[in-house]
Parts: C-alpha cells; sequence; structure tokens
C-alpha cells in the first residue's frame, strides 16, 4: 500500500469535492433547462405569445434603433469602440486568470469546495462577458 502525506490525503479529497460539485451543479442546471424547455411548450402560453405579439410594433422598435444609432455613431467612432472592446477583452481574461489562480491557492489552503463556489461564478461571469463582447464586435464589423 502507498503511504499518503496528509497534504496528498487533503489535496485529493478538495479535488473529489470539486469535482462532485462540478457534477452537482452541471446535474441542477440540466434539470433547470429541461424545465424551462418543458414550460415553454405549454400550448395555452403559445397562444398568449401570439396574441401579445399582433400588438408589438415593428416600427417603433426601428426608431428606438435609429436613435440609439445616432447617439452612438458606430461608423464615426468605430475604431475607439473596437480600441475599447480589445481592451475589455484583455482585461477580462487577465481577471479569469486571476479567478483560476485564486481557485487554486484555495485549494492549497484546504478550502472547502462550496468556499470556491463564488469564484467559479466570477470566473463564468467573466468567460460570459467575453462572449458578449465578441457579439459586439460581430455587430461593430456588419455595421461597415
Amino acid at each position: 500500500m502507498v503511504n499518503m502525506s496528509e497534504d496528498n490525503i487533503y489535496k485529493y479529497l478538495g479535488l473529489g469535492v470539486v469535482s462532485i460539485l462540478a457534477i452537482y451543479i452541471g446535474v441542477k442546471s440540466l434539470s433547470f433547462q429541461a424545465k424551462l424547455i418543458e414550460g415553454m411548450t405549454n400550448s395555452s402560453d403559445k397562444v398568449s405569445l401570439l396574441e401579445n405579439t399582433t400588438n408589438i410594433s415593428d416600427e417603433k422598435i426601428k426608431q428606438e434603433n435609429e436613435k440609439l444609432n445616432d447617439i452612438l455613431s458606430i461608423n464615426k467612432h468605430r475604431t475607439n469602440y473596437e480600441n475599447l472592446i480589445i481592451a475589455l477583452e484583455e482585461y477580462t481574461n487577465i481577471m479569469m486568470f486571476n479567478y483560476v489562480t485564486l481557485i487554486g491557492n484555495q485549494i492549497n489552503q484546504k478550502k472547502s469546495g462550496v468556499e470556491l463556489i463564488p469564484i467559479m461564478q466570477q470566473a463564468n461571469t467573466a468567460k460570459s462577458f467575453i462572449d458578449t463582447l465578441n457579439a459586439s464586435m460581430k455587430f461593430i464589423d456588419r455595421k461597415k
């Protein structure tokens, strides 16, 4: 039998807890998604949605889009917006890397998996923001 030091035991225990926590979060998110999809298929909701869409004026939305386009002047300030998005993406990537190192440090300090969740959520939010930045850059590119 292999002798394991106490540090290794805690390390493996911590990894096990984090793994179980990740699986738990994954299962919960999948069940939430299933409930959401199931709720979207309700026939009475379809009728009410259909009734509500007849009252939507696309002209008002188009007018609002024009106002925002005038305010933002995307074509005029394209380079500034692109530079802003690039800088924000770099900043967010640095933040995500910081979160990864924080999680590693927390595990080394024998913190529980529950204590790691807020940091993981912040890292996931940062990743989501990078997706937003990429979508914004594609939007700017389409405005050419």
